[in-house]
């Protein structure tokens, strides 16, 4: 995997990249990752480096918009119980203005997640989504 484009937050020394097979354990779990990040690679720009930022914690098929996610920090590599977390530029997004908690933010992508991946993944069809 590339190393460039990278930002680091206060979360993971391993850093992105290090996809688990079945049996690569130790892993460090965490998905649900917001914090201040504290450095950033030579191609991305300093001004990352003290923001407040909420990662995409997904691994994507593919660069397309509606890639589906084929894996996530925390499960597939190391994630935000760590010390640090590098990930790849793109996966962080800055949430300097928000008047969410750093909880309440880190809370939202793997939320999100499940409660839009359950439908597709179930296949459920329009008028089948009933409970009763």
């Amino acid at each position: 995997m590339d190393q460039g484009r990278r930002v680091r937050t206060a979360r993971s020394p391993r850093g992105e990249g290090q996809t688990a097979r079945s049996g690569d354990f130790p892993r460090v779990q965490g998905g649900d990752i917001a914090d201040v990040a504290s450095e950033t690679a030579e191609d991305v720009p300093d001004a990352w480096v003290g923001r407040r930022v909420l990662l995409d914690p997904a691994f994507y098929a593919d660069a397309r918009a509606d890639a589906a996610p084929v894996g996530l920090l925390g499960s597939e590599a190391d994630g935000g119980f760590a010390s640090y977390v590098a990930v790849d530029a793109a996966r962080v997004h800055d949430v300097s203005d928000s008047l969410l908690s750093d909880r309440e933010l880190a809370a939202l992508p793997v939320a999100y997640g499940t409660a839009m991946g359950t439908p597709e993944r179930s296949r459920i069809g329009s008028g089948e989504g009933r409970c009763w």
